[in-house]
């Protein structure tokens, strides 16, 4: 009778192992949705030169990064459109002795340049800040990388300007700026 009851006993355990102790697989698929770029940079800004002020008016220049991640902004053109009537060179900031050109030298040179309103604004990504003002004529050579900004931070911009003190007479210029927005790496 003991040998019937281990023998059992053997049994019950071994069916009790099988039923209740199952392996189980499952699969779990992930579905990963892209990052989307959403970025408000301004469509349209003017500036204002007189020379018998002298002076010159620009508005400040808003870049939001409405986005989820950092952004990287270039400068791809800075430049006359091409239908604009006066059609300027765009020099380097200290290339032109300003206060003494003539009527043709103020009607014919420009320097533009844009940059950062504050350079400690917060909104910039840690070591990609906007350092440095970019002068047109710097953006018509090459892209320029101009800075990273942090996702939901708006960073502001100011143009500065060097013109000829001999405007002659009341004219509109038109300049187009390019901006390409990217992901930071």
């Amino acid at each position: 009778m003991k040998r019937i009851l281990i023998v059992l006993l053997v049994v019950t355990t071994l069916f009790s192992n099988s039923v209740f102790a199952q392996t189980g697989k499952t699969e779990v698929t992930g579905n990963i949705q892209p990052a989307i770029i959403n970025v408000d940079i301004p469509s349209q800004a003017s500036f204002i030169i007189d020379p018998n002020g002298p002076t010159f008016i620009a508005p400040e220049l808003f870049i939001c990064n409405n986005s989820t991640m950092p952004i990287s902004v270039s400068m791809t053109s800075f430049d006359n459109k091409v239908d604009t009537p006066n059609q300027f060179e765009e020099v380097e900031k200290n290339e032109k002795d300003w206060w003494n050109l003539g009527t043709n030298g103020s009607k014919r040179f420009i320097y533009l340049g844009i940059g950062a309103d504050d350079l400690y604004q917060e909104g910039y990504v840690e070591d990609k800040s906007w350092n440095e003002v970019i002068s047109a004529t710097q953006v018509q050579t090459e892209t320029v990388e101009c800075a990273s900004i942090r996702p939901s931070h708006t960073v502001s911009l100011q143009m500065e300007c060097n013109y000829g003190r001999a405007i002659s007479g009341a004219f509109t210029t038109t300049y187009e700026l390019v901006f390409i927005v990217s992901v930071m790496d």
